[in-house]
Order: structure tokens, then C-alpha cells, then sequence
């Protein structure tokens, strides 16, 4: 399918959200005109005064309740020309729970979006959906990289056998995993054929600036709260991996590439750091703000040993480079990610 250029029109799902928010502001950066569904009305507002003070008419949002409903977003599907489907469960019940509360939701919702599109949405020529790394990583070799051919399987057959007693994180995983593998399918198997080409963009840990509505530090977005764990409980999180992040600017920014540019029809883009992170990158980090942002901030870190990391990576699993040699730029360093996510939280008073 060609791709779409501004000043086409697009359709982002579940705009309230921390990444959510970043696509849509990458969208009108580049010159798109946005429609964003969101569950309230005063949430929706907030992004109107947000966007429109850069962008001024070009953001406007649709009430949608529930985005499982059938036919919930013809209407929607109708004006646009692209769909960024962003919107999917993360919070997790506490103890046992059935797979399927996670599941049902990934997978109905993904469902319905690629429904709508094919039956109504005539104008619309590529559909980007925000997955996660999750789907590629899984048990391998030391020093492994992963690839777009990667697939965890492995988690979806986990909860398949252990059910309720799998831990919730697998059933996240495999929520994932499953609602990828049905998008893919619903392309293939559809027919009359969809007139829409499909990219599937896969984030690691996400951090960089909220510009969603958070007021307080039990609100930060799942992601985003593990860099602020690292740093503010640093002796419950030294002996946990990080793995690799990607800075929420970014992830915006290949999403507008997920949809203008030809070349990556019908791809996984894994948007992670090649290079894991280990928990001495975060402390090295903090010591290398700013001097006036360090004092602002409530966190008693650590200096480990500095410089460190690098030894201490040796064969960590990682993520191939090869999305990033495909899209042509760089993406932000950790050290650029963690001044601007931290100077954000004392600009928005969080900390």
C-alpha cells in the first residue's frame, strides 16, 4: 500500500496514554490533523488545551467507552487515513487472575480497530500498532540479539499450561504476543482483502517526559515508574536487569515513520536501546545531571562503581540494531532521557 503524508488525517487510540500522548504530538509535529478517542470528556480536554496551544484546530478527540464495542469505531475509522492503535490493557489484578482479563481486552480491541478499518474505513491505508519488545524477547543464548523474525512463543505456551498460577507478567507477555499474532492474521486471512498494510512498532521500557495528565508519583505510567524506582529505591532495585529503554519522544517519532514511509510496510520495528542497560548506566546517569536539577530532587543514589557498565554488560541479552539502520536516525541517549524525564517531573511538581 503507498504510504500516507501530511496533511492527511489519523486516528491515534487511547490518546490519554504516556506514549499515547508523545504519537499524537509526533503526528502534528509533522504535520498531520488528529483524532484521539479517550474515555472522558475532562481528559480529552486536557489535550485540547495541551496540543492546541502548539497546533492550533489540528487535535480534536471522540468519546469512545469502550473500544471492544462492536462497531465502536466505524464512524471514526470513516475520516481518517491512518490509525495509530496505541490503546491496551497494562494494569495488572492483584494475586491469581484469569489469563483472559488481560487477554480478552489486547486481542478484542486490536480485533475491533482492524474490523473497522477494513469495513469502513475506505480512505485508510496503513494501520500502526504499539506493541511491545515482549513479543520478541524469550529465553536464549547468552548475548543473543534479537530480531523482528524473533517471536516469544514460549510465554503464551507458559500461560496456556499454568493458567491462573502464571505469574501476571507472563500473562502481559502473552497478551502481547497473541494480539500481534491476530493482527498479522486478520491481514492474511480477511477477505476481500483490506485495502490498509500493517506496522507493528515494539517498545522496550519507555522513559522520557510525561506530557500526559499526571499530577503525582503513584499516577507515573508503568513504564516510566521503573526508572524512577531505580533511582529512588536503589537497595530493592540493584540486583534487577533493566534491560533496554527507548525514550518516549522517539517511539512518537517512528511512529509517523511506521506510517509515511513505504519501506516499512508489513514490519516489526523494535524500538529499544541495542545496548541493554545495567543498573550502574542509571546511577552513572544521575550523577551526570546538572548540579542545580540533583538538588531538586528527593533521591538518595548511589555512585556504585562509575564507568562500570560497560564490563558488566558482557552477555546480556540485547536487541539487533537493524530497525534503527532501517529508520536511519538515533535514538536519544539514556543520559539525554533521564535529565529531560526528571527535569519534567520538577517542572510538573510530581517530585
Amino acid at each position: 500500500m503507498p504510504a500516507v503524508s501530511a496533511p492527511a488525517k489519523v486516528l491515534v487510540t487511547g490518546a490519554t496514554g504516556y506514549i499515547a500522548a508523545h504519537v499524537v504530538h509526533a503526528y502534528l509535529a509533522a504535520g498531520f490533523s488528529v483524532i484521539g478517542t479517550v474515555r472522558s470528556a475532562p481528559r480529552g480536554d486536557y489535550l485540547v488545551n495541551l496540543f492546541n496551544a502548539e497546533f492550533p484546530g489540528k487535535f480534536e478527540y471522540a468519546l469512545v467507552s469502550d473500544i471492544e464495542a462492536a462497531g465502536a469505531l466505524d464512524d471514526l475509522a470513516r475520516q481518517v487515513d491512518v490509525i495509530a492503535h496505541t490503546a491496551s490493557p497494562v494494569n495488572q489484578p492483584a494475586g491469581d487472575f484469569d489469563p483472559q482479563v488481560l487477554i480478552g481486552p489486547a486481542l478484542n480491541g486490536t480485533k475491533n480497530v482492524l474490523k473497522s478499518a477494513a469495513v469502513q474505513g475506505s480512505k485508510v491505508k496503513r494501520v500502526v500498532i504499539t506493541g511491545s519488545v515482549v513479543s520478541v524477547f524469550r529465553s536464549a543464548p547468552p548475548g543473543y540479539a534479537f530480531t523482528e523474525r524473533d517471536w516469544n512463543d514460549e510465554a503464551v505456551g507458559l500461560v496456556e499450561s499454568q493458567g491462573k498460577s502464571a505469574p501476571g507478567v507472563l500473562k502481559y507477555i502473552a497478551s502481547k504476543v497473541l494480539a500481534e499474532r491476530a493482527a498479522w492474521a486478520f491481514l492474511e486471512e480477511t477477505t476481500p482483502k483490506p485495502k490498509f498494510d500493517i506496522v507493528h512498532v515494539l517498545p522496550s521500557y519507555v522513559y522520557g517526559p510525561i506530557i500526559s495528565d499526571v499530577k503525582k508519583v503513584d499516577e507515573l505510567p508503568f513504564s516510566f515508574a521503573r526508572l524512577y524506582e531505580y533511582l529512588a529505591f536503589p537497595e530493592k532495585t540493584a540486583s534487577i536487569p533493566p534491560g533496554s529503554f527507548v525514550d518516549v519522544r522517539d517511539v512518537g517519532r517512528i511512529h509517523v515513520d511506521a506510517s509515511t514511509r513505504q519501506d516499512v510496510a508489513g514490519r516489526r520495528l523494535i524500538a529499544a536501546s541495542p545496548v541493554p542497560l545495567t543498573v550502574q548506566d542509571f546511577y552513572d546517569a544521575y550523577y551526570n545531571l546538572p548540579e542545580s536539577l540533583r538538588a531538586k530532587l528527593p533521591f538518595n543514589v548511589p555512585r556504585g562503581t562509575p564507568g562500570s557498565g560497560d564490563a558488566e554488560r558482557g552477555e546480556l541479552l540485547r536487541f539487533s540494531d537493524e530497525s534503527q539502520k532501517t529508520l536511519g536516525w538515533e535514538l536519544r541517549t539514556f543520559e539525554e532521557t533521564v535529565r529531560d524525564s526528571l527535569q519534567g517531573l520538577v517542572d510538573r511538581h510530581i517530585l
